[in-house]
């Protein structure tokens, strides 16, 4: 894995501002646990993206002036700047997949080809099925309906009427929303 960069306010121009390819700075703080919660996975995408993106971290404790010039008010703030502008912005601990998304967006924008690893879910993309055909019921066989769908059927007619009765009997009583309203007076016998 490569090391992810610890910068100041006064380094920031020249580490992130100037730098020739993209920068992903983490800002974060030694008391967030949400921050500490992302740290491995900003330094394994460090890692993967070595030599297409440099990764720095600036602690928002020790740094105040450039977390303020760039409205950061919560942590973990992540910010992707690319020829000294901001490109993208992830606010708060985020799925892994989330920041990748981001960081392939900005590193295509740049003109370099990605690491990330093409994905499949459990299958190798050689032995993928092809899409079938739709499956369709042969002609002359009903499909049947369901006992809760609308009031047609017969299930739907007794649901209907016993939420029908339940409401009348609440209105005689004086009953609404869940409490009962007593007719009578507070005063004693």
């Amino acid at each position: 894995m490569a090391d992810v960069q610890q910068i100041s306010d006064d380094s920031f121009q020249t580490e992130v501002l100037q730098a020739s390819l993209p920068v992903l700075i983490d800002f974060w703080a030694p008391w967030c646990g949400p921050c500490r919660a992302i740290a491995p996975i900003v330094e394994e995408l460090a890692g993967t993206y070595s030599g297409k993106l440099k990764v720095v971290k600036m602690n928002v404790d020790d740094n105040p002036n450039t977390p303020a010039k760039y409205g950061v008010r919560g942590i973990p703030n992540l910010i992707i700047f690319k020829g000294g502008a901001v490109q993208e912005q992830i606010v708060g601990a985020v799925p892994k997949t989330q920041l990748v998304k981001a960081i392939d967006k900005v590193v295509a924008l740049a003109g370099l080809e990605t690491a990330r690893p093409s994905v499949h879910r459990g299958r190798n993309p050689s032995q993928r099925r092809a899409p079938s055909a739709p499956r369709r019921r042969p002609s002359g066989i009903a499909i049947p309906e369901s006992r809760n769908s609308g009031s047609r059927t017969r299930g739907g007619e007794r649901r209907d009427r016993h939420r029908r009765d339940v409401l009348r009997r609440r209105r005689r009583t004086g009953h609404r929303w869940g409490v009962r309203f007593a007719a009578r007076s507070c005063a004693g016998p």
